[in-house]
């Protein structure tokens, strides 16, 4: 396999609650059931799966640990880009605020792509 449009009838090792689970599921992979990253990344590299399925951070975090790892990424996305969030309590609207106030003027400045950059090698800044 080069692409993620081959994964059809290909085994993925996921979580069982994995929302990219759900999205090798629909490109029509047969998903074997895992505890986590580790595991799925173990079952690919011993040949007991065809391949797992996870977010870019996760798979660039473990190449730059493992480079040896004898395992590679597949072209395409798999399914939509994920949103991430702040959680906080309800009825914060100075707290919240304050967030998209601090949030925005990283973006601005440019310093949420060093902290990016910094910690997991890319800019995942996002659009405005």
């Amino acid at each position: 396999m080069t692409s993620v449009d081959q994964v059809s009838g290909h085994s993925a090792a996921q979580t069982e609650t994995s929302n990219f689970g759900q999205s090798m599921a629909r490109a029509g992979a047969q998903l074997v059931p895992v505890t986590g990253f580790d595991e799925a990344v173990m079952l690919v590299a011993f040949g007991r799966v065809d391949m797992t399925g996870n977010d870019f951070v996760t798979f660039q975090s473990f190449f730059e640990q493992r480079p040896d790892a004898g395992i590679r990424l597949l072209d395409g996305p798999l399914g939509e880009a994920s949103e991430s969030a702040v959680l906080m309590a309800r009825n914060q609207p100075r707290l919240r605020a304050a967030v998209d106030q601090s949030l925005n003027h990283r973006m601005d400045t440019g310093d949420l792509r060093k902290i990016y950059e910094k910690y997991v090698s890319t800019d995942l800044t996002p659009e405005p």
